[in-house]
């Protein structure tokens, strides 16, 4: 697919981040918006058999490439203006992350028990390594630690603390 291409079949919305049909795939479909809504959360637009992510179709359009991984800064994958959308690489997409992975037991971001000292361990990762913060009595001390580092050290990392108060529990390795 190429900038071309796609700017004959649909129209970008660069304020709400969504397309139009200009020529469509079916009857009926020319002036209505383009797309599905994913149960992963992202929203998908099937053209010529083909099934196309929106945020590489809006930097495809605004950009004329289409970058192996693009990131959603704000975290809402069906968010696709553009303003929201960066090309990263796996790991500084990784250094955007604010959500829990089901399997951390502690609830919190870069926090993990060590059993051998019965302490919480805060830890991030840095170019590739995973770096120890220290060891702390309570996670909620080792989440701190680590949010204090992440605004440091990643320089993806949200810059307001309103969104860090609100992160549970992943650890990066």
């Amino acid at each position: 697919m190429t900038q071309e291409e796609l700017k004959a079949i649909l129209k970008y919305n660069h304020d709400n981040g969504t397309f139009t049909w200009i020529k469509s795939p079916r009857k009926g479909f020319v002036g209505k918006q383009a797309g599905y809504l994913r149960p992963d959360g992202y929203t998908t637009i099937k053209i010529n058999k083909k099934h196309w992510m929106v945020h590489h179709l809006a930097w495809l359009y605004v950009y004329g490439t289409l970058p192996k991984m693009i990131d959603h800064i704000n975290e809402n994958k069906n968010d696709n203006r553009i303003e929201n959308l960066r090309v990263c690489n796996t790991a500084l997409n990784m250094q955007n992350k604010r959500k829990a992975q089901a399997n951390n037991k502690t609830g919190y971001l870069g926090v993990n028990y060590a059993k051998n000292v019965n302490k919480y361990n805060a830890q991030i990762c840095l170019n590739g390594k995973s770096k120890s913060l220290g060891y702390f009595n309570t996670a909620e001390e080792a989440h701190q630690a680590y949010l204090q580092a992440k605004q440091t050290l990643h320089i993806f990392a949200p810059k307001d603390n309103h969104h860090a108060l609100h992160i549970t529990a992943t650890q990066i390795v």
